[in-house]
């Protein structure tokens, strides 16, 4: 929600970074509409593709 890059140095370094697709950060309730939107595209394009490779074998 908050620009963690803005506040105090502790919160600057990130414990999951090196795990994760992507950060959003500093768009306040905006945040939540748009982590939603990517999680669906994700799971649809998975989808997808584990279907493709079902059919293929």
């Amino acid at each position: 929600l908050s620009n963690i890059y803005q506040r105090e140095e502790f919160r600057r370094k990130s414990l999951i970074s090196d795990i994760v697709l992507g950060v959003i950060t500093g768009l306040k309730e905006l945040s939540y509409y748009l982590a939603l939107e990517f999680a669906v595209h994700f799971l649809k394009k998975s989808f997808s593709r584990n279907e493709k490779n079902r059919k293929m074998r």
